[in-house]
């Protein structure tokens, strides 16, 4: 029989862990161990600085095109990254970043 399929904010929040956005995880778990700036981290992943900014301080969403790059630089699935952004999105109700 077939799991059902659950809302990766709902299950965060049941644990009663608060979802944090991609951005916070990727400046705390990839930027920071590799000792890289915004500036250095946009060239090398392929985004206009100001995109960059903007994912880390929250104010943009990770979509399928940012997910793309951030897979290729870091090693870690588009799928996370879109299940990441999904989670947070879902813990900060309507009206969040980009929308």
């Amino acid at each position: 029989m077939a799991e059902p399929k659950r809302n990766p904010g709902r299950a965060l929040n049941q644990a009663g862990i608060k979802p944090i956005s991609p951005g916070v995880y990727l400046r705390k778990h990839v930027l920071r161990p590799k000792d890289l700036n915004a500036a250095a981290a946009a060239k090398a992943i392929g985004l206009p600085l100001g995109v960059l900014e903007d994912v880390l301080a929250s104010r943009r969403r990770v979509d399928e095109q940012i997910a793309t790059k951030l897979e290729k630089f870091s090693c870690v699935s588009k799928g996370f990254w879109l299940n990441m952004q999904a989670a947070f999105d879902h813990s900060q109700g309507p009206g969040g970043p980009d929308g």
